[in-house]
């Protein structure tokens, strides 16, 4: 498996939530609902993105996407400096700043929701969210930042037309359409995110490049569960067992089985989410023979037992 697909699994969307807001001047909102990730594409028009990452506002405009992570809140508004006079919380629910509830005479449709402009200029906007993103995915995401703005990228991709037409299909199946194309959209801007800034990329992305280390980091990622050694990876690339752990460590940041459990215990994290598997069969999915193995290393990492792991995220 391809290592930055494999390292996107974690936050596949499952029926995200995707809507389109439209408002008009003065607006803005500030946003508490607490999301692992959210990806906004500006339709029409411009606004301006305030994060506690940021050390001013940042500007918007038509065209443009972030890709903002959570949970913290943030503020999205006019170019004016408009104060939030909405909030949305968890659940994507639109209240005053008051806590009022207004959803329902702000709902414009089927996924629109706003207060346009009857005559004059309306800011249009393409928001996905992602409820929760998987400890696999986590190595990914935090390396880009907490906000990371994409400009022109609705020019530079067909998926963003592709989401922004499909966000108002209401046909069989949409809710997996719609799924799919936010993680098109997802892939492309973090590609394209290294690509720019190839200096802010984390270590093991840029040992892609390596023709040796990249083949152990797709092996590994392959086949989790193969009993990898230091030894077996070196054999597999050809080079020697020092020049191998040496190469990938100067490569990638850790050595090479450093790297390989915090691999599987990443994916293990995210399997836990599916009550169907077993603390057991995890274990063998991931490489350890043994549940208890599996549990005592998992403990050490996460700080909580499988099973209390697996109970938190399923509050």
């Amino acid at each position: 498996m391809d290592v930055v697909a494999s390292l996107l699994e974690g936050p596949r969307a499952r029926n995200a939530f995707v809507i389109r807001t439209q408002m008009a001047t003065p607006w803005a909102l500030r946003i508490e609902d607490g999301a692992a990730l959210t990806v906004v594409v500006i339709l029409d028009g411009e606004c301006r993105l305030e994060h506690d990452s940021l050390d001013a506002p940042m500007a918007l405009d038509t065209g443009d996407l972030a890709v903002i992570r959570g949970p913290d809140p943030y503020v999205i508004g006019d170019t004016e400096g408009s104060r939030p006079r909405i909030r949305i919380l968890p659940g994507n629910r639109p209240v005053s700043m008051s806590g009022h509830e207004i959803g329902q005479s702000m709902n414009l449709g089927l996924r629109t929701w706003g207060a346009p402009a009857e005559d004059g200029e309306t800011t249009k906007l393409l928001t996905g969210i992602y409820q929760d993103a998987g400890e696999a995915s986590r190595r990914l995401l935090d390396a880009i930042g907490a906000v990371v703005v994409r400009p022109g990228a609705a020019q530079a991709s067909a998926y963003f037309d592709l989401l922004a037409s499909e966000s108002l299909s209401d046909a069989p199946g949409q809710s997996a359409v719609l799924d799919r194309l936010l993680d098109l959209v997802l892939v492309d801007t973090v590609r394209d995110h290294f690509a720019r800034h190839p200096q802010r990329a984390p270590g093991w992305y840029s040992a892609l490049e390596d023709d040796l280390v990249g083949r152990a980091l797709r092996a590994v990622h392959a086949d989790p569960a193969a009993p990898w050694s230091v030894t077996g990876l070196a054999a597999n690339v050809g080079l020697s067992r020092p020049a191998f752990s040496r190469r990938f460590s100067e490569a990638v940041g850790e050595p090479p089985m450093a790297y390989v459990k915090r691999w599987r215990l990443s994916l293990a994290a995210d399997h836990l989410a599916d009550p169907d598997l077993t603390v057991g069969r995890i274990a063998s999915l991931v490489g350890y023979r043994s549940p208890f193995t599996f549990s005592a290393a998992f403990k050490a990492h996460f700080g909580v037992s499988p099973s209390d792991y697996r109970a938190d995220i399923g509050e």
